[in-house]
This record gives structure tokens, sequence and C-alpha cells, in this order.
């Protein structure tokens, strides 16, 4: 019997992949995924907003909070 190489796996996953079946399932989950990523980051930005908006932090703290919030932060 012939050894199952990297190459075979990947033509597999493709197949599978374009199955009705499996991409829609594959398409929902990530798109759910992304939107709850989404919606959490769009929560935290308006509730740093609200709270510079009533003078409890500075321009400077509201931006690294924003940077802090969306992953941008330098190595």
């Amino acid at each position: 019997m012939r050894k199952q190489t990297n190459t075979d796996f990947m033509v597999a996953l493709e197949n599978q992949y374009e199955s009705r079946a499996f991409r829609p399932r594959l398409l929902h989950a990530r798109l759910h995924s992304t939107t709850r990523k989404f919606k959490e980051i769009h929560g935290k930005l308006f509730d740093t907003w609200g709270i510079y908006e009533d003078d409890e932090i500075t321009t400077t703290q509201l931006r690294r909070r924003c940077i802090h919030i969306a992953g941008l932060e330098p190595d």
C-alpha cells in the first residue's frame, strides 16, 4: 500500500471543501467567529470612547487603549 503524502491530504481536503454539504458549515462557522470578534472589538472601542467623552481619560490614554484593543501594539 502506498504511503499517503501531504499532497494527497490537500487534494482530499479540497475535494471535501468543494462538496456542497461541507462548504456552508465551514463558511458559517468562519463568518460567525468573525462577526463575534468584530462585535467584541466594536463594544470595547465604544466603551472606551464613552469614558473619553466623560473626561475620565486623556487623549493619550484613549489612543493607547484603542491601539491595545485593535491589537496594534509594537513588539
